[in-house]
């Protein structure tokens, strides 16, 4: 028997949710696995690694550099997060990986030793797409590669008898689409339906979530162009988007908490203000105040044509105002059966010093849409809302349509209407197949 035992660093990696990337679409999956072991297998030959033990869907390898086989987890997890975001294909495949310094006994053509049973169980505990290390490997890498490396607690790790402190790389390229959640929720954790009331006081908030998301992106992103709503309805306690006295809404106060919430989104760096209330008179009085205080620049996307529909209802589900509305908006917001209506509304907003106008929903009011443009030569936007999205996106899953045929011939319904502009929930998955 031929057998070594050496120090080495060992990388583990697995495939996430591969059986039932499997149990779905057997053939897919496979070519998508063929494609993401070339890059992990090509990364790992580069940083002079070498692959031990494969089951296909799962890869372990040992290196003589701790520094090496971090350099070479950053490269692969980087490029195959590029991949993803490249693909037309709604599969997505993503990796976790876990690495370890340990003495191992190399035997044959096999690697054994609690080395690659820590690196094991530390890959089982990554998040997708991520790398957790050992304190070990921390140590000896730290300040030696581009990256941060940062505590992540301790785990209780299978067959570990004591705690183990684990640590994450930071700054992979995934690490941008969690960066936000994780930034804006850092200061307060508390369950955002637990602070609505009936005066909205929460919209007044200079530390609410749009603010603390405001500041972050405008941090980041400072040149990146930031649309918020102005209206109450996600922060009063009984759902509606203006305040309530005596079982009616009530239009001037209700402004004068919109005019705040304006000037303090504005203040947080917002470029584009879009009242959703449809009080009367609002979109004057906004823009008065917002050229008062120093704010000329900051434009207004007036939800001017919002009818009181039923495909907003997931929406008010994921913000909590469903349960809690009482009664319902038709006496604020547009009547479905009306078409009239909506040109006056654009007519008096236009009027009042709105920059653009917002039609909302989209694809059940081509019509509307069509009218507003051709009427007022004006910038209008379509909102695809929630129901809308969901119903394609239900369909899709029995499979009774084909998703991104049916998500672009629904866009270029509304933009063929006359929209300059849509907000579509498909946003992200528009742009990764435009890449």
């Amino acid at each position: 028997m031929n057998s070594e035992r050496k120090l080495a660093t060992i990388l583990a990696t697995d495939c996430v949710n591969f059986s039932k990337h499997m149990e779905d679409s057997e053939e897919l999956t496979l070519t998508n696995l063929n494609d993401c072991r070339k890059i992990i297998d090509e990364v790992i030959a580069e940083f002079g690694g070498k692959i031990f033990s494969t089951a296909g869907d799962s890869v372990v390898a040992e290196f003589a550099s701790p520094v090496q086989c971090v350099k070479a987890a950053i490269k692969f997890q980087d490029k195959l997060y590029e991949r993803n975001e490249h693909s037309l294909t709604k599969l997505q495949l993503s990796w976790r990986v876990g690495i370890h310094v340990d003495d191992v006994i190399v035997e044959n053509n096999n690697i054994m030793g609690s080395g690659v049973n820590v690196a094991a169980r530390l890959e089982s505990q990554s998040e997708p797409g991520k790398i957790l290390v050992s304190k070990i490997v921390k140590d000896q890498v730290d300040k030696r590669i581009d990256y941060s490396i940062e505590a992540d607690g301790t785990r209780k790790l299978k067959n570990i008898s004591d705690e183990f402190e684990v640590f994450k790389v930071k700054g992979l390229k995934i690490d941008d689409d969690d960066f936000f959640s994780e930034e804006v929720n850092k200061e307060n954790n508390e369950d955002e339906n637990n602070k609505k009331d009936d005066k909205g006081s929460e919209a007044l908030n200079p530390n609410n979530l749009i603010c603390r998301g405001l500041k972050v992106i405008k941090t980041k992103f400072p040149d990146i162009g930031v649309m918020c709503d102005v209206a109450l309805d996600p922060y009063t306690s009984h759902g509606h988007d203006g305040l309530i006295k005596s079982n009616q809404i009530i239009n001037d106060e209700t402004i004068e908490v919109l005019i705040n919430q304006s000037l303090l989104q504005a203040e947080m760096g917002c470029d584009v203000l879009a009242p959703s209330d449809m009080m009367d008179g609002r979109i004057g009085k906004i823009r008065k105040a917002l050229d008062k205080s120093n704010y000329q620049d900051v434009q207004i996307l007036s939800y001017a044509a919002k009818y009181a529909s039923s495909f907003y209802g997931p929406f008010r589900d994921a913000v909590g105002s469903k349960g809690s509305l009482k009664g319902d908006k038709k006496t604020y917001q547009m009547d479905f059966k009306n078409s009239d209506e909506a040109l006056r509304e654009v007519a008096l907003d236009i009027k009042e010093g709105a920059d653009m106008v917002m039609v909302k929903p989209g694809m059940p009011y081509l019509d509307i849409i069509k009218s507003v443009k051709e009427k007022f030569k004006i910038p209008v936007f379509a909102y695809q809302v929630s129901g809308e999205y969901s119903m394609i996106k239900a369909a899709s899953e029995k499979g009774w349509v084909n998703e991104q045929d049916i998500i672009f011939e629904t866009l270029l319904s509304i933009k063929r209407a006359g929209a300059s502009s849509i907000l579509t929930y498909f946003a992200k998955d528009i742009a990764k197949s435009l890449k």
